[in-house]
């Protein structure tokens, strides 16, 4: 072919049009009936159907390099499924697609499982599918998703171990759940180092959210005044279990001045009552077990009368004589 009666740049065009044509025909490896195969699945309108039709032709030609459109195809009708609420179908057609190309990881669709199977509340089958997410794409919902998941599955160690990362990264209102929790079990464990840890932090958390719409202004200052409330519960008892008596008051005091509820009332009244005995400072324990005392049905209240008690008599030559009108002084202040 000869381009020198059309000039130079008109042919240099011809030219480049037909490598462009020669390199798109290397790549087309399909016929036109494959094409066409694939074409009647990409309009199936069901879901379900869908897939099958489109596994159907995966199987018949995995090396096209139509493959990969098939395999988008087939991803946009697990998130219709998933959109729809349709989990199990999910669960049901996601691996089928993984087993029958092992060595072609798809992310997307592992993302589509992990999502599909904690919606399900499959948490067993969802923590592996999303740790293979989290690694190929570290997203901080995926966080929260798995030591939510490692949590239901009674597995401590991982759920520990996800809960930390979400407190060490996650926004204030999405961590507070672990940061109690965490304090609840360090607690019961009497591991109060640990208990006081996460009581300052369950506070600092506190002062950094604010009330939720979904949550009356009421309902919200209760829930605040609790938390905290517990908290110094805590950061006092690991200083009483230091003994660092007048640290442990101090906390003990913040309980009282942040919560109207009796049991946690009659417990810090108690260790306020045994730190000033501690220090000898009678009169003041007499008046802490007093008001401990006065907060009825709580546990600590006939501990702290008990003491009261004892120390009174200690103090007025072994008789009651008088208690009463000091009851009645310590709980009028």
């Amino acid at each position: 072919m000869k381009f020198c009666n059309l000039g130079p740049k008109f042919g240099l065009v011809i030219v480049a049009v037909i490598v462009s044509a020669q390199l798109i025909a290397q790549n087309i490896d399909y016929t036109r009936e494959q094409y066409d195969a694939y074409q009647k699945c990409s309009v199936v309108a069901d879901p379900s159907a869908k897939q099958a039709c489109m596994l159907a032709f995966i199987k018949a030609n995995p090396k096209l390099s139509l493959i990969q459109y098939a395999i988008g195809e087939y991803g946009k009708a697990l998130q219709e499924q998933i959109k729809n609420g349709e989990h199990a179908k999910v669960l049901e057609a996601g691996p089928v697609l993984l087993k029958l190309r092992p060595n072609d990881p798809n992310i997307n669709l592992i993302t589509q499982l992990c999502y599909s199977a904690y919606s399900a509340g499959q948490f067993a089958v969802a923590a592996p599918y999303c740790e293979k997410t989290y690694a190929s794409n570290p997203a901080p919902g995926l966080i929260i998703i798995l030591a939510n998941s490692y949590q239901k599955m009674g597995e401590k160690s991982k759920y520990r171990d996800w809960g930390t990362k979400a407190i060490d990264t996650l926004e204030p209102a999405q961590t507070l759940q672990y940061v109690i929790d965490f304090r609840s079990q360090a607690a019961r464990a009497e591991k109060w180092r640990q208990a006081a840890n996460y009581s300052r932090k369950a506070i600092s958390t506190l002062s950094k959210m604010s009330k939720s719409e979904n949550v009356s202004a009421a309902d919200w200052r209760t829930f605040v005044s609790r938390e905290r409330s517990i908290s110094y519960l805590l950061l006092g008892r690991n200083e009483y279990e230091s003994q660092n008596w007048a640290r442990s008051a101090v906390n003990y005091q913040r309980v009282i001045d942040n919560t109207r509820d009796r049991n946690m009332r009659g417990e810090a009244y108690y260790y306020i009552g045994m730190c000033n005995w501690k220090e000898n400072r009678l009169t003041p324990a007499m008046e802490a077990f007093a008001r401990g005392a006065n907060q009825k049905g709580s546990p600590h209240a006939g501990a702290s009368n008990g003491y009261l008690v004892r120390l009174y008599k200690s103090t007025h030559n072994d008789s009651e004589a008088g208690l009463g009108e000091f009851r009645a002084r310590a709980n009028a202040r």
